[in-house]
């Protein structure tokens, strides 16, 4: 198969020149059937573990593919549809004999590495090139080293200096998609390949959620996603990057399950502090803050009421989970209070309803929950603190009534 596609280079090397050009046609057959010969023995049929043969012919047959794109980059004596296919086609070749010999040489965890580098150099031909081909090439090695990742990166055990292969080797490519992104956004080009490249944006959150969790293991993942989330909030209300935004509600609504689900059950605990409580409260804080970033016009609003709900309900769950049955009542109606009496600073009306919901809901568990399970003392101080806060709450809405007209 290499012979074949030597004897095919020279051929159409020949066929460039001032001999017949029936050389040239002639010589696509013959690299066409070496091609072939090289895919199935030497790419379909090879394992890891095999001989120096495989890998030198791998590396013969991307060489003479690659010098044989590379020969047709110039304007020469062919037409101009035949000259891209034949640049374009040995090209494609060159880079599934080059990643399967990087793939079959190298150490698995630089594998993807390897794969996103050769993404970058082909995809940057098609940018300075404008060639359209090239960068649908490049897409597809950067779809394989995205794919790589979680075959054989994540499951990486590994450090060195202390830092895990997979930090090692996950973050470079996950900036080399933001990388790919930004150039993107800096040429033209077709309403479908810029559909495609908004999965430029995703993935690498994708990558960044996957790798969080592995390295910061079961209780503190959910730390690691909320400050994830609020960044990515962030940049995409600076960048008016919808995408971006979308994104964070995904994480947030994760992170909003993952404390829920996983962390408030956690027994461990954190310089003497049980990690639920830590960790849950990083969470709500995190929330709390892209509530406060959110922006109160437009459809952005709702974003708003979005994260003031998850943080509130976040926060009664944890108050459910951390303070006794005895006093959970008072605990959620400081909770009420609490929201309400921010509501009216931020001008913010879901949160006044929070704070008016968790009344009601205290006052429905008083008299259904409260009345027939507490102890004496317990239902006492339950009922005496709710009832002064219910009190103080309309006294004040009767008593600055047109000052808080301003806040409304």
């Amino acid at each position: 198969g290499v012979a074949w596609l030597a004897l095919g280079a020279l051929l159409f090397e020949l066929g460039l020149r001032d001999l017949p050009k029936h050389l040239r046609w002639f010589s696509y057959v013959v690299s066409k059937l070496g091609a072939l010969h090289v895919l199935w023995f030497h790419v379909v049929l090879v394992h890891k573990g095999s001989g120096r043969v495989e890998w030198v012919c791998l590396a013969i047959a991307s060489a003479i593919s690659y010098a044989t794109s590379a020969r047709v980059f110039r304007t020469e004596r062919i037409g101009e549809r035949e000259r891209g296919w034949v640049r374009d086609g040995f090209a494609a070749a060159g880079i599934v004999f080059g990643m399967t010999l990087g793939w079959l040489v190298l150490p698995a965890p630089i594998v993807a590495l390897a794969w996103a580098a050769m993404s970058l150099v082909v995809l940057e031909l098609g940018f300075e090139c404008s060639l359209v081909r090239f960068r649908a090439m490049g897409n597809v090695i950067a779809a394989a080293a995205f794919t790589r990742l979680f075959l054989a990166n994540f499951t990486d055990l590994g450090d060195t200096l202390h830092v895990s292969h997979r930090v090692f080797t996950v973050v470079p490519v996950l900036l080399s998609e933001y990388y790919v992104w930004r150039r993107y956004r800096d040429i033209q080009t077709a309403a479908w390949e810029r559909a495609w490249v908004r999965l430029y944006l995703y993935a690498p959150a994708v990558l960044a959620v996957v790798l969080i969790r592995f390295e910061l293991g079961r209780s503190l993942a959910v730390v690691g996603w909320a400050l994830v989330g609020l960044a990515l909030y962030r940049e995409g209300l600076r960048r008016a990057i919808a995408d971006l935004r979308w994104q964070s509600y995904a994480i947030a609504i994760l992170a909003f399950w993952r404390a829920w689900n996983t962390n408030f059950y956690i027994p461990d605990s954190l310089g003497g502090i049980r990690a639920r409580v830590l960790t849950g409260a990083f969470v709500i804080a995190c929330l709390y803050c892209a509530q406060l970033i959110s922006p109160r016009q437009a459809i952005e609003r709702y974003a708003r009421t979005f994260y003031s709900l998850l943080a509130s309900v976040l926060l009664a769950a944890l108050l459910f989970y951390e303070v006794s049955g005895g006093v959970l009542t008072v605990a959620w109606g400081l909770e009420g209070l609490a929201l309400l009496g921010v509501g009216f600073p931020l001008r913010d009306r879901m949160q006044r309803l929070s704070g008016l919901f968790l009344f009601l809901v205290c006052v429905l568990k008083l008299f259904l929950y409260d009345l027939r399970q507490l102890e004496t003392v317990n239902r006492i101080i339950s009922f005496i603190v709710l009832g002064v806060i219910l009190v103080g709450v309309s006294w004040m809405y009767t008593r600055f009534r047109d000052r808080i007209q301003r806040y409304l």
